[in-house]
């Protein structure tokens, strides 16, 4: 087969696993079932720098990681071609490379080579999953891109759509016909179920839009630089059995120079280690005198890594310096009355170690309960997932967070014990709940709690009103032993403002592992 041929599948092979990515993405959501019917973390599965970490800070394989054996042995047989061929960022990236070199070109283009660097990400991301941080979704791949789109693109995107298709409904009637049944086609299978909003969403959002900038000053900036899921299939492709071949027709001419997306062909590098070598298929087409090529056979692993010795020692160092530093937050001496965790997540130590804040529990959410926390959770538990059940509520009869959960951070409960999890206990507000600080009789609390039997009863006592009349109030009480705590109270109370009930982690299951 022809390079061109090699080069054109390449781009069909990124096109259909970005493509995959997107639609698995996107069915991860309710839609009128209580099962999700699709593989939706699949690619978080096949992902070894997550099972890794993951591995090393429970001391225990994960089952569900059992694909990322797949990446590994194909990395050790053709080499890095997961970043070129298979990696869902690597495609967004340079599909919006071509979409950005539409613009003109920066005064002072990036000349700053670091391919080192995430070697030494990767030393410090394994360093400090040994001592119980589990740190890989920082800088993951998988995590950033997934987490990005679900919190902040989708959402976006959904709002802008609906709103040019409202505003064609409401001030252009006669292109109803036409604009609405497309309208829901796209609601069928591209919108969410409902608008979603979620806290965070612009910093999860802007790592994300960071990668993309980059790639107007160097191509692929992410891969070549600072991934470390690169790095980690870098050091397995380094005895891989396809490798780039240059012949002795070779006049180093220079017109392979700079074609090159992770920065391997240069002048005087052509011929060197190509262990980074993503079998992008670009570098032979150029070639005049056809001396580029791609070959099998096994041979014997390339020289000792390029990489300071001092430097990884030192980014292990930092590694494990975090782990201490990340434990100081207040939130390690007492439980913070903002951490509710989603049902079926498990004890808080086992949860973040598990937990690769994908954002796929936050997607789910039919009730749109569950968010990313930033300091709620303390420095360990950025972007784990929390319920704000001033936003949402956890609906009574779904199960769907477990069900996505790529790596059982959150278990998946069945229905009947899902429904007696305890995600915490629902506290009144006196000074703020009608019946109690006003004597006026309000039901909805009672009305919409969803347990069997009514975690929320009423009290009936005469009051004195500020205007000397006495009248009977129906107080509400919570029953603790009932309460599940899933926040429906809270979420619907009719008080201004802040809500007259709300939910703490008092009682909560999981404290108890």
């Amino acid at each position: 087969m022809s390079t061109q041929r090699w080069l054109l599948l390449r781009r069909v092979s990124q096109l259909l696993f970005l493509s995959l990515f997107l639609f698995l993405l996107l069915r991860t959501e309710y839609r009128g079932f209580d099962i999700i019917r699709y593989p939706v973390n699949a690619f978080f599965q096949l992902d070894p720098l997550l099972g890794l970490a993951t591995l090393l800070g429970l001391r225990e394989a994960i089952g569900h990681f059992w694909p990322a054996l797949v990446t590994i042995a194909v990395s050790l047989l053709l080499g890095r071609v997961f970043c070129g061929w298979f990696c869902p960022l690597g495609a967004t990236l340079d599909v919006t490379r071509r979409l950005l070199g539409q613009l003109p070109a920066p005064r002072r283009p990036l000349r700053w080579e670091g391919r080192r660097v995430k070697y030494y990400v990767l030393g410090a991301i394994l360093a400090a999953a040994v001592f119980n941080w589990q740190a890989a979704w920082l800088l993951d791949p998988f995590s950033l891109l997934a987490r990005g789109l679900s919190v902040g693109v989708i959402p976006a995107a959904n709002a802008a759509v609906s709103a040019v298709f409202n505003g064609i409904y409401y001030s252009a009637p006669a292109l109803r016909p036409v604009s609405e049944p497309v309208f829901t086609v796209l609601k069928d299978y591209a919108l969410t179920y409902e608008q979603q909003h979620f806290r965070w969403a612009w910093l999860s959002l802007g790592l994300l839009a960071a990668l993309v900038a980059m790639e107007r000053w160097q191509p692929r900036f992410w891969c070549r630089n600072l991934c470390p899921l690169g790095g980690l299939l870098s050091l397995c492709a380094r005895g891989r059995a396809l490798s780039r071949k240059v012949t002795d027709g070779c006049t180093d001419c220079g017109t392979c120079w700079g074609t090159c997306p992770v920065g391997l062909i240069e002048e005087g590098t052509h011929r060197g280690s190509q262990a980074e070598c993503t079998a992008c298929m670009r570098c032979p087409p150029v070639c005049p005198e056809g001396a580029i090529g791609f070959t099998m056979g096994y041979r014997r692993a390339e020289a000792p890594l390029d990489v300071d010795r001092r430097r990884l020692v030192g980014s292990a160092a930092a590694g494990l310096a975090l782990v201490p530093l990340t434990r100081i937050h207040p939130a390690r001496a007492t439980v913070p009355p903002e951490r509710l965790r989603p049902p079926g997540a498990r004890a808080e130590a086992d949860f973040l170690n598990r937990c690769l804040r994908c954002g796929a529990c936050m997607k789910v959410c039919m009730r749109n309960a569950i968010h990313p926390a930033f300091h709620e959770a303390g420095w360990e538990g950025v972007f784990t997932p929390i319920m704000d059940f001033e936003i949402g509520y956890c609906e009574y009869n779904c199960t769907l967070c477990g069900q996505v959960c790529p790596s059982e951070a959150i278990r998946r409960l069945p229905l009947e014990q899902k429904q007696k999890f305890v995600i915490g206990t629902a506290v009144f507000d006196k000074g703020r709940c009608l019946p109690w600080a006003y004597h006026t009789n309000c039901l909805v609390c009672e009305e919409h709690c969803p347990t069997g039997e009514k975690a929320i009863v009423f009290e009936e006592q005469d009051a004195v009103r500020s205007d000397g009349k006495t009248v009977r109030v129906k107080l509400p009480v919570v029953v603790p032993e009932r309460c599940i705590g899933c926040g429906i109270c809270q979420q619907k109370c009719p008080v201004e403002g802040r809500a007259a009930v709300s939910v703490t982690p008092q009682g909560e299951s999981r404290a108890a592992g």
